[in-house]
Order: C-alpha cells, then structure tokens, then sequence
C-alpha cells in the first residue's frame, strides 16, 4: 500500500472487554483513516495488530498473564516499543509485574520489551496497549492491543423465586441466578457455568438437570415441571469458574391431590338421590406424616336444563377412619343430568401452606315412566256413582317398554280385573269392573310397580280418595195400593207413592204409562221440590196421547221412579189403571117433526147400557128405559132428557156405575101457523087500488116456537091460474 508524502503517526487505543471486538473495531478504524487518506504510490501497513496473550482468563492474584507483540515489518527497523495497561473500564489497574525477567518493576522499564508479564490484583478486564514506532519516516508503524478477564470464585447462586410446597399435577417453577464479583466498579466477567439439578431425596434420582454458562455479571437461570408425583425433592444450584465454585439448595415437597370417586346411584323420577364418595381425609399426609385438613367440600349439579336439582344434605363425617362418611342428597333431578364433587384439603409442610383440590363427576341415570292415573267410566255423565251402577276404573299412562305391575289396593274387591285399558300394553291389570255398587263408595290405592333393572324398580301409587256412591231413593205405593180402579171419568181417582233418600232436590217422580190395548205410551214428571210425596189422578192423564176416548174399558201399566237432583234413580214400581168405558150420548140426534108427529131417537149407542129417558124433568121416574123409544104429542116447548149409563161387576157384590152426565135434546118441534089474512086492511079492493097483503099472529101465540127460519110462500090464484111472485100480476 502506498502511504502518502506527508508521514502521520496515529495512536489508536480501543478498549472493549472482549479481544475479538477490540480487534474488530481497531480494524474498523484503521480502515476508515486509510480511506481517508487515498494512496499515492506507497505502500503501508495496518495500523492495529493484535497482542498474543497467555491465557485470556486468570484469577486475582495467582495467575501470571504474558502479552507478545506481533512480528514487526521485517523491512522495518523498530526503534520503540511503549506498554500500557489499563482496566477497560477506564479505572486504575491493580497489578504486579513479573520482576524476574530482570526488565523491572515500573512499566516503563517494560519498553522497548516485545513481550509483556503480569499478575492482574484485582477483578475486571486488563486492556493492554503496545506502540510500536519504525526507524523509517516512509513507514508507519502499528499499535498492538489485547486484553485478559481477571476473575474470582462465583458469588453463592439464589433463588429469586419459587414454591417449595405444591400439589401433584402443579407446576414447580423457580428463578434463580449467581452474580460474578466486582470491586472498585469493575466486574469479573470470566467464563461462569451456573449448574441445577432437581433430586427425589428418597432415592437421589436425578428427575431432571441443566446448566448454562456465561461471561455476564449476573447469569439467571430458571426451570419448570409439572409431573413431580408426590414425595420430597432437593434442588441444588452450583456456579464454577476457573476460580472456584458457590452453591445453594432448597427443599421441595409435592403432596397429593384429593383423589376419590363419587358414585350417583340410578333413582325412579321424583325420588331423592344418594351420591356417595369414597374419599377419605386420614389418608392424606405430608412427607413428615402430618395430617392434612379438609379446607372445602362442595356438591354440584351441572345442568342449566335444570334449574331446580338441589342438594338438601351433605354429610362429611372423617372422625372414624374405618368409616369415613361423604355424600350427598339431591332433589329434583332429571335423567342426564351430571353431579359433581370438589374436595379441598390444606397442607403445612416447610414453612408453606398448600391447598389441593380435587374433583369427581358421575352421570345420573332418572328414570322417567311418565305421567299416569287412573280413570273412571261413570255410568252417568259426571260423579258420584249412585247405589247399583258399575264402576270400571282403569290405567291411563304413557307407553313404556319395562315390566309393569299393578296392584288395586281397594275396598270393596273388584268383581272383575283384565287388561282392557289398551294403552298401558306393559302394565297387568290395568282395570278393575265393579259391579252394583254400594254406599259410601270406594276407596283405595292403585299400586304400579316398574322393574326398569333387577337393582331398579320404580314403585309409586295413585290414590282413589274416596269415589262416592250415593244411596238411591226408596219409593213405595202410598197405602201399598198400586191399583186403581174407576170410571173413565172419575178425575178425582187416584195413584200416590212416597220416597225416601234423596239425596237431593228436586226430584224428579216420572210416571210412565202404557195403553195395553194398543202400546201407547205417556209419560208425566212431577217436579217436588222439598217433599217425598207425588200422585196421580186421572185428571193428570193425557187420555188423547194414550189413545183413548173413553168409552170403552181398559188397562194402563203403570211404572213409577224417583231421581234426585243427584242423578241418583230410585227401582221402578209397577202398577196398573184400570178404567171403565163411560158411554157417550154425543152421537144421539133427533129428526125435525112437525107438531103432533112422533119422535124416535137415532144413533143410540148400545151393547149392555141402560137408559133412563125424560120429558122435561128427572123428578119423576122414567119414561122409556130401552135404546130407542118413541115419543109422542110432543110440543116445540117440550125437552127431552137421557141419563145414559153401564154397570160393571168389580166383585161380588161391589158394582161401579159408569155414567155420562145426564144430556138435554135440543128438539125441532116445528108448530103449525094459523095466519090471519087481510087485503089493505080489508076484504076488498077496488079495480086500480094497490094492494097489500099480511099475515098476522102466524104463532098462534105459540112465540117461543116460532123460528125465524119460517119460510113464507106467496101465491095467488086468478082466473083458474096460480102465480107465484115475482109478479107482474096479469091485468085485472
């Protein structure tokens, strides 16, 4: 390289406590000057050349440490050699030369030496210095530096941080570091490796071990793990360096988690649940034997489907180490749900309180049958039951596929069991018949039992209550006469009966009737509100409705029954009316006849009757007591009278007289006129006269006959010729 006329002598002193990066950056400023200075024809060489040194790390005080210059230019005369040493930090240098080189005690009796010897006296990097300057002005000559780290034995290690006590499955972490010495402000900064080891102390077994190494002040280190099963463990630190070596150690304890099982036994719907738990405190303890202390017990229910499962008792009880007792009872809970169970318990061990936890979750099993009860098939439309009915009473429920048994737990005993309810198909019986039952009723239970496995069976039960049979109502014939005999028209003839045990008014007493003559039926229902007396008279009778008129004899059947207002029917009484044909004069007429004509009834109805006839008066006896008899010299004043009756034979003795009311004949008795004729109030008239003709006293005082339906014909005769008005009269 050729160097520029103009000689420059550039001392360049880089200090840096490591050799390799005092070596760069001299190199990057020798660079930087000879670039700033172009060559003109001369050649040079670097400026910065490295120092050979002994060893690069000593320890204060023992170790002796030799600096070599690097061979000069050997076209080059050396005329001088200046040493320096200096702590790299820019502080005093402790050091003691090597006197047995016989160059001396002072560093200046050092120059000129191509080698230099020391021992370093305190901590810190040395930076050593050698100015070489050439003889030739055309040549530069060169700096030479290196550098030695001067140490001691590490500082003892520490722990920053860490957890001596913890629980199994945890991670054990710790921090920890060692510091290298320092004095005066200046640092050691050897090579330092910080060493950790993690041992179980029962069997020394390394579980686990690392190292790092570092010229740093402070060198930290940490470490973690989380699969320590419980025991006692020792972790140990050691820092080494070329000087010597510091540790520490601690203790470490794992204890062990609560562990347990909780078992949820399988339960019908609507039953309590047992969850037990076969955790037991006395066997927990810490490596020196102290027992641990139950701190947090807790019982669960995962299941925002159910919000109202809840525990109603927990029981904890660990005095009896044979028989440790923890469960729980929940209510309310449905099929699926999930229970849990936390234990905490607390440790002491080296200073440290632990508290561990455990958990444990079981599955519960409901089974759920579905709703069911029990229905009723009244014989009427709604309760109660009256004495005598058939009750069935049968299963109603949800279709299921396990064994099902029922048992009817009732009194009085069912006639009949079967298995007609055809929606419980599982289920036998599923109804009971009983028939004709009686007062008060029955009662009862209905037992279903379900084997949903040979552990489970769900057993639950309706209960009847009371299903109310009311006593019916007694009726009988008043006087025990359920018989009536009379005339057809004999309305104050009677039928009554009386009851007893209604349960409630009104009642409703319905007398049906039927004709035996042609099976016409009627019926009349006597409303009684408030007593027990009903009757019928044959006024009540609709006799049109039963077809008859009466004038012929019969029989009606007679049924009688009382219904309260319960709907409760009392047995039906039988009866019988017998009636007697009245005979009736209505189809009896006489003819119109003129006075002094004989008269005879016509139409008369006969076949074993009697009749009395009268002429104006009954005071006196009979005229005629045969059907048609002839009356004569009768008048239009006269009245015909007729009491027409039959005689029927009850008994021996006992005769029934059935007789019509006694009939009036209105009779047409036509009297004959006797007129008195005048003309114009005389005999005669004269040719031209009008004439008036008129009849007068035509009754011949007989008013009371004379019927304005008397019919008057006018006629005239003239000249051999009768005319009959209207005239014109023939001219006269």
């Amino acid at each position: 390289m050729k160097l520029p006329d103009r000689m420059f002598t550039i001392h360049l002193r880089i200090l840096h406590r490591a050799a390799s990066q005092r070596l760069g950056l001299a190199l990057t400023a020798m660079l930087l000057v000879l670039l700033a200075f172009p060559s003109q024809g001369q050649e040079a060489r670097l400026l910065a050349e490295p120092l050979g040194v002994s060893q690069p790390e000593v320890c204060t005080g023992s170790d002796m440490v030799t600096f070599t210059l690097p061979t000069p230019d050997p076209s080059e005369t050396v005329t001088d050699v200046v040493w320096s040493i200096e702590m790299a930090n820019g502080g005093a240098a402790s050091y003691d030369l090597n006197a047995a080189t016989g160059l001396g005690a002072d560093l200046s009796d050092w120059n000129g030496s191509t080698f230099l010897e020391f021992t370093p006296l305190n901590v810190g990097e040395f930076a050593v210095e050698a100015i070489v300057t050439y003889a030739s002005a055309s040549a530069l000559g060169f700096t030479a530096n290196g550098s030695v780290q001067c140490g001691e034995a590490p500082d003892q290690p520490i722990f920053i941080s860490s957890t001596p006590l913890l629980c199994e499955g945890e991670l054990f972490a710790t921090f920890f570091s060692v510091t290298q010495p320092d004095l005066g402000g200046s640092q050691s900064l050897v090579s330092t490796t910080l060493s950790w080891e993690l041992t179980e102390t029962a069997t020394g077994n390394v579980i686990l071990a690392d190292a790092t190494t570092s010229t740093d002040a402070i060198i930290p280190g940490q470490f973690g793990i989380n699969t320590l099963i419980p025991g006692a463990y020792d972790v140990t630190l050691t820092a080494t360096n070329l000087c010597g070596s510091a540790s520490a150690s601690i203790d470490v304890e794992v204890v062990a988690n609560p562990e347990f099982v909780i078992v949820a036994e399988d339960i019908c719907f609507g039953d309590s649940l047992l969850v037990v738990s076969d955790f037991n405190l006395n066997d927990y303890t810490n490596v020196a034997g102290d027992p641990a202390t139950s701190s947090f017990v807790s019982w669960g229910l995962n299941n925002a489907l159910n919000p109202l499962g809840i525990v109603v008792e927990e029981i904890w009880d660990m005095s009896n180490p044979a028989n440790p007792i923890d469960e729980a009872t929940y209510i309310n809970m449905m099929d699926g749900d999930l229970v849990s169970h936390e234990i905490q318990i607390t440790y002491e061990a080296l200073g440290e309180t632990a508290t561990c936890a455990g958990t444990a979750t079981d599955d519960v099993f409901v089974y759920n049958p579905g709703t069911w009860g029990v229905n009723v098939s009244y014989p009427v439309t709604y309760p109660p039951v009256c004495e005598g009915d058939t009750v069935e009473l049968s299963i109603d429920c949800q279709a299921i596929d396990e064994d099902c048994d029922i048992v009817w737990n009732v009194s009085p005993a069912a006639n009949e069991y079967n298995n007609s309810a055809g929606n419980c198909d599982a289920c036998s019986p599923t109804t009971a018949i009983f028939e004709d039952v009686v007062f008060p009723g029955i009662l009862g239970t209905v037992v279903r039992t379900i084997t949903v496995t040979p552990q489970l069976q769900c057993v639950d039960s309706v209960d009847l209550g009371l299903i109310e049979v009311l006593p019916t109502p007694e009726v009988s014939w008043v006087d025990d006469v359920s018989l009536a005999l009379a005339c057809f028209d004999d309305n104050t003839t009677s039928l009554a009966v009386e009851y007893t045990g209604s349960n409630q008014s009104p009642d409703l007493v319905t007398w049906d009737l039927t004709n035996n003559a042609n099976n016409a039926m009627w019926s009349w229902v006597d409303v009684v509100n408030g007593g027990n007396f009903s009757e019928l008279t044959f006024a009540d009778i609709d006799w049109d409705a039963l077809g008859v008129d009466g004038s012929q004899s019969g029989s009606l059947n007679l049924a009688v029954s009382v219904v309260d207002a319960t709907g409760c029917a009392s047995d039906t009484l039988s009866g019988l009316i017998q009636y007697f044909g009245v005979p009736s004069p209505d189809g009896i007429v006489f003819d119109p006849v003129c006075e002094g004509e004989d008269l005879q009834p016509m139409n008369v109805p006969v076949g074993g009757l009697e009749y009395e006839w009268y002429v104006n008066s009954t005071n006196v006896n009979p005229l005629f007591e045969d059907a048609f008899p002839v009356f004569s010299d009768l008048t239009c004043e006269d009245q015909i009278i007729l009491y027409l009756y039959a005689e029927y034979l009850l008994a021996p003795g006992d005769i029934l007289v059935c007789g019509a009311d006694i009939t009036e004949f209105d009779l047409q008795i036509i009297p004959l006129p006797e007129p008195i004729f005048t003309v114009n109030g005389g005999d005669n008239v004269c040719a031209g006269d009008d004439i008036e003709l008129c009849i007068t006293d035509a009754s011949n005082d007989y008013d009371v006959c004379f019927s304005d339906d008397t019919e008057f014909a006018w006629r005239y005769r003239y000249n051999g010729g009768i005319y009959i008005p209207p005239f014109p009269l023939p001219a006269l």
